[in-house]
């Protein structure tokens, strides 16, 4: 199925998503939850001081900082049924 309509972007990131579609924004959205995860336990570890938030604070980054390394060892093309959301 060619899709010929243009996906949209929300601002001030690159994820892109069908605009035509609820749940596509919902999921959009759900992708910047790590984002939105890092700022809450910052948020929590400056106010709370509390030994577990800066520990679920930790394992967060550490997360991240592996699924970047990994992102970067294993350098894979997308599938090819996603070529309409480029």
């Amino acid at each position: 199925m060619s899709n010929s309509r243009a996906p949209a972007a929300l601002e001030l990131t690159h994820v892109l998503y069908d605009a035509n579609s609820h749940v596509s924004f919902a999921l959009a959205l759900v992708t910047l939850s790590p984002i939105l995860l890092m700022a809450s336990y910052a948020a929590l570890a400056v106010i709370a001081r509390d030994l577990l938030v800066i520990n679920m604070w930790a394992g967060q980054l550490a997360c991240e900082g592996f699924n970047w390394m990994l992102k970067r060892m294993i350098r894979q093309e997308r599938p090819s049924g996603t070529s309409g959301l480029r």
